[in-house]
């Protein structure tokens, strides 16, 4: 092999090695190669789009912009540069001309799966689900392995209320072993932002039966109920991350004081003792449960929590007025006047 044909080969290896890379999601090295060889070729098509996609890929949208439109002056009918163009400008929020050029290409092809999608995800910013879906369908039925095609169909059916559907397409997705967590999620923020619960819930226990394992759901789903007032429809979900996560100090924090709200005070207790079996020093966790401990009428607990306040911290008027209120229900009018003084002395 002559030095030529040997430096021809290692430039043609750089632009195949940058598409791999590319297909392999490391942008960087597809860049590194595909700079390199459009050094050398300045003028390959296929290599401009490849750079135009790590760009976008990159979150670099005014230099995948220029790679595209480079290769919309070369060849003004080419479909990748076209959909590239469609794609950024979508993600750039211009929809208008994403969806001109999403049409250019379907009159030129219209069994482009990707212009398909590209409508489908225009259809459905617009609000458009069912339209959205039909395009996500029929890019599926021209490109059944298309992933983001079957992620967009399964989000237009739940935005329609077709959660079964939507559910059994995720589920195909998954034994592909492929990682949708994030569209779920988003997904399940939109039913409950629309205030559909029903849906919401339904989404979430059939993902469940289907080993699809996310907290996050469940936060979602028990902080709307708790926004609307449904608390006990939000304590059932915190008992169930609770008994996933049992030492989170946030979710024991939040079933506590839901379970006072609800006044169900004897269930407050104990998870703010697990509360300060994990925090023994926190003092806010002992003066609320100073205060369920008299709610519940443990005032020998109360005092002995209060008193270790004491002990440990000083005066502490929160806890002074506790003691003081104890001692008076007990008729022990010097220890109450005792705390009233300080209470006093402290102000």
């Amino acid at each position: 092999m002559s030095v030529l044909e040997r430096k021809n080969k290692l430039i043609e290896d750089l632009k195949q090695s940058g598409k791999i890379w590319l297909d392999k999601g490391n942008y960087n090295l597809a860049f590194d190669c595909l700079t390199a060889y459009l050094k050398e070729v300045d003028n390959d098509i296929d290599a401009i789009n490849w750079l135009g996609q790590v760009y976008k890929q990159r979150n670099e949208f005014k230099k995948a912009q220029e790679c595209f439109t480079a290769v919309s002056l070369l060849n003004n009918n080419d479909e990748v540069a076209l959909y590239g163009l469609a794609d950024v400008f979508r993600e750039q929020g211009n929809y208008d001309e994403s969806l001109r050029l999403t049409k250019k290409i379907l009159s030129l092809n219209e069994r482009n799966p990707w212009a398909h999608y590209n409508y489908g995800l225009l259809l459905s910013l617009g609000g458009d689900c069912k339209g959205a879906g039909n395009e996500f369908m029929t890019a599926l039925k021209i490109a059944p392995d298309n992933i983001y095609a079957s992620v967009g169909l399964a989000e237009a059916l739940a935005k329609q209320g077709k959660i079964e559907e939507c559910v059994t397409i995720y589920k195909d997705i998954l034994k592909n072993n492929k990682d949708i967590k994030e569209n779920i999620e988003n997904v399940f923020s939109y039913l409950l932002r629309n205030e559909k619960f029903i849906e919401a819930e339904q989404l979430m226990q059939k993902m469940y039966s289907c080993n699809f394992e996310s907290s996050f759901l469940i936060k979602l789903l028990a902080g709307s109920y708790m926004q609307h007032g449904c608390f006990d429809k939000a304590a059932v979900l915190y008992e169930r991350l609770l008994a996933i996560e049992p030492e989170d100090k946030v979710l024991l924090k939040q079933l506590a004081d839901l379970y006072s709200r609800q006044q169900l005070f004897d269930k407050a207790v104990v998870l703010y003792e697990r509360l300060l079996a994990i925090e023994p020093e926190d003092i806010i966790i002992k003066e609320r449960l100073v205060f369920l401990y008299k709610e519940n009428k443990k005032i020998d607990l109360a005092e002995k929590v209060c008193l270790n306040v004491l002990q440990l911290k000083g005066n502490n008027l929160t806890i002074l007025e506790h003691l003081s209120s104890i001692y008076y229900e007990r008729k022990e009018y010097e220890k109450a006047r005792d705390m009233y003084i300080k209470i006093l002395g402290g102000i």
